[in-house]
């Protein structure tokens, strides 16, 4: 019976070794994940503060694109405006130009006159003398 004792004590002192062991990997396997968990929340915050400010990042470009495309439309119509003044500008110029050659070609023809006559004048008291 002692030797039975014996075996039963052997198999006792096994089994807490065995239990020892399995508590210890326990405890491991415990740390571990609540150092997993740890990495999940810290993988996570990291998540979500590169997805705010991705979506600030976003933001700030829609809003740049914005400003942009309403600079271009003030832009283009502020050109609109010069060139309708630069066109009017242009044809007053001319306007001006063509009245401005009108009379010349005018006193051109008055003086072409003006010599027919002398000229006239002149054949006739040279022809009277």
């Amino acid at each position: 019976m002692t030797e039975r004792l014996d075996r039963i004590e052997a198999s006792i002192e096994s089994t807490r070794s065995d239990i020892d062991d399995l508590l210890g990997a326990i405890a491991i396997t415990d740390r571990q994940v609540r150092d997993l968990r740890g990495e999940s929340a810290d993988a996570q915050q990291r998540f979500e503060t590169l997805r705010l400010e991705a979506q600030a990042d976003r933001e700030e470009f829609r809003q740049s694109w914005n400003d942009a495309v309403t600079q271009m439309a003030s832009d283009r119509a502020e050109y609109r405006k010069q060139a309708e003044a630069d066109r009017t500008e242009t044809a007053r110029r001319f306007d001006a130009q063509q009245e401005t050659i009108q009379r010349l070609l005018l006193a051109i023809v008055d003086l072409s006159r003006d010599n027919n006559r002398l000229r006239d004048r002149v054949d006739n008291l040279e022809q009277a003398s």
